[in-house]
């Protein structure tokens, strides 16, 4: 009975490594295939004020678009499972027809939970988009798994996540956001996320995919 314990036990162990080094090999360019790329490098800013949360991030963005990218905002906790985030997000770019300064107003509402040592969350998230180009909201739903992992005394959590954009103007669902990574919590103040990131289009326009780095600060 023990043997059998200890074959499962070992068992399941691999196919922790395995998710773990699947995901951390897609956090990387080696991916690649043709399409558009994009790579983009972040910090994310986190700070506890009471019963809420006050963030902000910025990042770079390259390739496939460059440009620049910021948000700020607040959360906070309604009960052990769900979050509620208000915030700005912008996206400031050159393209051929100019700069585009891209800025969203977003409300997000999360609920988390957790199955077999099985991490997952589900988020609606509605933003209005005002830019150059184009004006409206969008609803972007997602769905995200994560499994915790103890390796070496260190915190290392695969995930993965799916989130199509659907566009309330047009009733289309007009792109699909498709990331796998890992993240490493150095301590409980640090983290460092690397991800694979695939943009999928439906509006016959060409996919962009590459890899995203991100240093989490909490304050």
């Amino acid at each position: 009975m023990h043997k059998m314990i200890n074959i499962y036990g070992s068992s399941i162990q691999k196919i922790k490594s395995v998710l773990l080094l699947a995901a951390l090999l897609s956090a990387g360019p080696a991916w690649a295939n043709g399409d558009e790329p994009i790579s983009l490098v972040s910090l994310s800013l986190t700070k506890p004020l009471g019963e809420y949360v006050v963030y902000a991030a910025g990042g770079i963005l390259h390739d496939a678009i460059d440009g620049e990218l910021a948000s700020v905002g607040v959360s906070g906790k309604l009960n052990d499972h769900w979050r509620w985030r208000a915030g700005y997000f912008g996206l400031f770019s050159e393209r051929p027809t100019g700069k585009i300064h891209d800025n969203r107003a977003r409300t997000v509402l999360t609920y988390r939970d957790s199955i077999n040592g099985w991490r997952f969350s589900l988020r609606p998230l509605i933003e209005y988009r005002d830019s150059e180009e184009v004006n409206g909201f969008r609803f972007r739903p997602e769905v995200a798994f994560f499994y915790p992992l103890l390796i070496k005394k260190q915190k290392v959590t695969p995930l993965m996540k799916l989130e199509p954009f659907y566009d309330l103007k047009t009733e289309q669902v007009t792109s699909t956001l498709f990331s796998v990574g890992a993240e490493w919590k150095i301590n409980t103040r640090f983290s460092l996320a690397g991800n694979y990131i695939r943009i999928i289009s439906h509006q016959g326009e060409s996919d962009v995919e590459g890899p995203s780095v991100m240093l989490k600060v909490r304050l």
